[in-house]
């Protein structure tokens, strides 16, 4: 048997997630031990005492102390310089997203780590185990219109146009990105709005054959209120929408980032985002007036010369840390008794078992050889 730990995510204060207790006991009858961190539960109104009453197993204590158990299960990826302070053979299961993390794939490797990240377990179909793609495009569409009715002066007027959004990606989150803005992001001032006779909202679902005709897309962004990308791009080193057509928006339009892709400046060429120019947000801040400094701060040869308000956060769901923790412990339970149960060298493509094949789609062994594929 194995030992597990929690640790907390000691990210921006406005990051306050934890597990619910369901999720430890749960775990615990197949556990050697589990380890929570110190403070869990206070994030999302549970006691300590809760995680732990009746269960033998299950201890509160350090940040440390959760590091160092046999897997560490950490939804947001410790940083690089606390990946150190787990040991070798460490089961790390968190969102790792290898494709965009180049630098991290290198450390957790010479750390000698077994990783298996969450947002690459999927089903035999493709599907993903662990994810939370409506709450991601819900909260962002919500952010961006909270954002529109500042910039907007007309934005609750039964006089003004229909709103016009421009999604660039038609993936799962751009479709959910769509099915909430046609709502605002928000379905209770939608009816509001609908009982004023305040029009609604026109959605445009666009792809490459649009994005890569600039008459077209010209055309459109001048009417675009709100452009939004949830675009999961092949090569992230180049943009979509360069930042001189950006230009082309009207000022009071908002970019809102959904996919949230990080710069990464220490390749070549570097990592950067779909829309050109806009800043990276958080949980702390997540929207960006024209004004604000983070948009100095971008990537050298990343230009911002034109700005409109920008939305960005590198958590969306962690808007609303109830429903995320909860949609995230009741699709992890399976996998991590899986974890829990089983060898790590187990984990197949030729298992016979479903959540097996699921977890080797996760592994670092598995993305590299689709990476040496091509």
């Amino acid at each position: 048997m194995l030992t597990i730990g929690f640790p907390r995510m000691h990210k921006e204060p406005g990051e306050v997630r934890d597990y619910f207790p369901d999720l430890m006991h749960g775990l615990a009858p197949g556990a050697k031990g589990i380890v929570i961190e110190e403070g869990s539960g206070s994030g999302i109104d549970k006691e300590p005492w809760q995680y732990v009453e009746g269960h033998g197993n299950i201890h509160i204590g350090s940040n440390q102390d959760c590091y160092d158990q046999d897997i560490v299960v950490q939804v947001r990826s410790p940083e690089d310089d606390e990946l150190p302070r787990m040991k070798s053979g460490t089961i790390l299961f968190s969102m790792l997203h290898y494709s965009t993390h180049p630098s991290r794939i290198r450390l957790i490797s010479e750390l000698g780590f077994r990783p298996v990240s969450m947002d690459s377990v999927e089903s035999d179909d493709g599907v993903r185990l662990i994810e939370n793609l409506r709450g991601t495009s819900w909260n962002a569409v919500w952010a961006g219109f909270r954002a529109l009715k500042k910039t907007y002066p007309t934005f609750a007027d039964k006089g003004r146009n229909p709103i016009e959004v421009v999604i660039l990606g038609t993936g799962p989150v751009g479709r959910f990105a769509a099915e909430a803005a046609t709502k605002y992001g928000d379905v209770t001032l939608n009816k509001e709005y609908l009982s004023r006779g305040v029009p609604g909202v026109i959605v445009h679902l666009i792809g490459r054959n649009i994005t890569q005709d600039e008459t077209a897309l010209r055309a459109l962004l001048k009417r675009t209120d709100m452009l939004v990308d949830a675009t999961s791009r092949s090569d992230p080193t180049r943009h979509i929408i360069a930042n001189h057509l950006v230009g082309i928006l009207p000022k009071h339009a908002v970019v809102l980032d959904v996919t949230v892709d990080p710069y990464i400046a220490d390749r070549e060429p570097i990592q950067v985002k779909a829309v050109e120019g806009i800043p990276t947000g958080n949980l702390d801040q997540y929207e960006f007036p024209l004004d604000d400094p983070a948009f100095d701060l971008l990537p050298k040869g990343v230009s911002s010369a034109y700005r409109r308000m920008s939305v960005s956060c590198y958590s969306w769901p962690g808007i609303k840390p109830k429903e995320c923790m909860d949609t995230y412990g009741s699709q992890m339970l399976g996998l991590l008794k899986i974890l829990l149960d089983q060898p790590f060298e187990k984990l197949s493509l030729e298992s016979p078992d479903f959540l097996m094949r699921a977890l080797y789609r996760g592994t670092l062994e598995y993305y590299q050889h689709q990476q040496a594929r091509g």
